[in-house]
């Protein structure tokens, strides 16, 4: 099967279902893509800052699962001891902040604004269920209002360039 285009935009599910390893098999796979000419890789603005508060919100969680869990057991155990004491919740998460920033120039990531999109169109969608607004699922769809706006800024890129792209995420 032929590709329609070589553009690919990734969207913050896809980095959180990785567990943010900006160095897996599959990413450096990528960037070897992009270093042979054979893919372009974009990110917006508004999954871009997202990615960086998920990285700070799942460090934080992880940290504090460990602390609480039975895995406290394994603080008496100098190597886990020294682990959490030098790796607090800032350290952890400039970790893969920086790993992140590294990521997006290792694969020549472009930025996508949102800065033309229109917030009462964001809420149009939302009052009519327009994707990705979907009200069948009785989660929370003001959650979703981050992926709107990227879907928008997305969409209008795509309009305004004449290209296309395919949208990789872990998102329904």
């Amino acid at each position: 099967m032929e590709l329609e285009c070589r553009n690919l935009v990734i969207d913050t599910q896809y980095f959180l279902n990785k567990s943010f390893d900006f160095n897996s098999k599959e990413l450096n796979a990528l960037v070897e893509l992009v270093h042979k000419n054979l893919c372009k890789v974009y990110i917006t603005d508004i999954n871009n800052r997202e990615i960086e508060k998920k990285i700070l919100d799942e460090t934080k969680t992880s940290l504090l699962k460990i602390k609480i869990s039975d895995a406290r057991i394994l603080k008496s155990h100098p190597v886990f001891k020294d682990f959490l004491n030098n790796y607090n919740e800032a350290t952890l998460a400039n970790y893969f902040v920086n790993e992140f920033e590294a990521f997006k120039k290792r694969c020549r990531v472009e930025i996508l604004s949102s800065d033309d999109i229109r917030p009462m169109e964001i809420f149009e969608n939302y009052c009519l269920q327009k994707p990705p607004f979907d009200s069948t699922t009785n989660k929370n769809r003001k959650g979703e209002f981050p992926d709107a706006f990227a879907l928008a800024a997305i969409v209008k890129w795509a309009n305004n360039t004449g290209n296309k792209a395919y949208l990789l995420s872990g998102d329904s």
